[in-house]
């Protein structure tokens, strides 16, 4: 650790509130950080998806001379009936620590695993979609953790952004059967009525399209045969709902709602009727997908697909990247041009950890009919 640096892990909520104006001006002096890594984003995932399910604070924080320098917020949960997790406070955003940008950056971030890992007092540690070549991955890969799993995380990068011929250009770019389709089905939708689409962020209007995709996301996972931990989890939905407010909340001075992120709603209409809809998370640099739905009626018309170049044209005109966030969907390679790998990391990391692992590698050389189970 750079000499002169303290490092501690705030356990209690009341500590854990006291960090808000301290962490929004590390936030300020970081290198162009999420709207994830902000403390309001921090507090809703606490308080409407961890805090509710049992967790427990374990959020690390270095100073020098009474200055934050690093937070990274990480929660420990139950796992298994009998164990316990680390994972991050997030909602499946990437994986990083909050640091004041400077020459010592990543030492900070090796200080911050170490006392982590030490003093976290959890079974296991789960860290997902880490970005290759972040503060985490660097200090990861120094103490000689490899990665359980590699996932690309594709996006759009633009060049002359908010010039039409570049606009034009990315988008003859694109597959001629992707570009001829879409146009082609959003032709036949607009002879069934004129078509909107709806950027909206808090309020009344957000409430219902939030709560329109939600539906929909969940009825998907069912017809597909598919399974989330979170979706369709009132955890879940309640953080949905609530961050909008949470970073609304900012100060309208300094580090100000606008430089600490915005979530809103994108959205394809056609009269009163949701056709699909998308939540978004806007940062200064980046608009990052979160989580989409379309009406199953309407699924052959592709509103999806008429919704993202909607959204992607939007993002260009603002100069902002389009992130897909990880995941290996073929819509997100069919528009993407640029990207990352995002690495997973799963740790055993007590006495009991590694006697979970072992009885779990025994049960597998049963035969299925004998195998019990271990605990959920």
């Amino acid at each position: 650790m750079p000499a002169g640096h303290a490092v501690s892990i705030v356990e209690h909520e009341g500590d854990f509130l006291d960090l808000r104006e301290e962490w929004r001006r590390l936030f300020a002096r970081a290198r162009t950080p999420y709207a994830s890594q902000g403390f309001e984003w921090s507090r809703c995932v606490w308080e409407t998806m961890l805090r509710p399910r049992g967790g427990r604070l374990r959020c690390v924080v270095i100073r020098a001379g009474g200055r934050l320098r690093l937070a990274w917020p990480t929660a420990v949960l139950p796992h298994h009936r009998f164990w316990s997790v680390l994972v991050p406070l997030g909602s499946g955003e990437y994986t990083d620590v909050l640091a004041e940008d400077g020459p010592d950056a990543r030492e900070l971030a090796a200080s911050a695993w170490k006392a982590l890992r030490s003093r976290c007092r959890a079974d296991f540690i789960f860290l997902e979609r880490v970005r290759v070549g972040s503060l985490l991955s660097v200090a990861l890969g120094e103490a000689g953790l490899p990665p359980s799993r590699l996932r690309p995380a594709p996006c759009v990068t633009w060049n002359c952004a908010g010039n039409e011929a570049a606009w034009d250009g990315y988008y003859r770019g694109l597959a001629k059967n992707l570009r001829s389709q879409t146009e082609r089905r959003r032709r036949r939708l607009a002879e069934r009525g004129s078509l909107a689409f709806e950027v909206v962020g808090e309020g009344e209007r957000y409430r219902v399209l939030a709560a329109w995709m939600l539906a929909q996301k969940a009825s998907w996972l069912t017809r597909t045969g598919r399974h989330s931990e979170w979706i369709g989890s009132p955890e879940y939905a309640a953080f949905v709902q609530a961050i909008p407010h949470y970073l609304a909340a900012n100060p309208s001075g300094g580090v100000g709602a606008v430089d600490m992120g915005a979530v809103k709603m994108f959205a394809l209409c056609q009269g009163d009727a949701v056709l699909a809809a998308e939540l978004n998370c806007i940062s200064g640099h980046v608009v990052e997908f979160i989580n989409g739905a379309y009406d199953p009626a309407y699924e052959q018309l592709s509103p999806g697909h008429i919704l993202r170049a909607h959204t992607l044209r939007w993002a260009f005109d603002r100069g902002l990247t389009y992130d897909f966030r990880p995941g290996e969907e073929r819509y997100k390679d069919a528009y993407a041009n640029d990207g990352c790998d995002t690495a997973n990391y799963y740790l055993t990391n007590s006495l009991r950890g590694r006697l979970h692992q072992h009885l779990g590698a025994a049960l597998k050389r049963l035969p299925r009919p004998m195998r019990p189970p271990i605990g959920r």
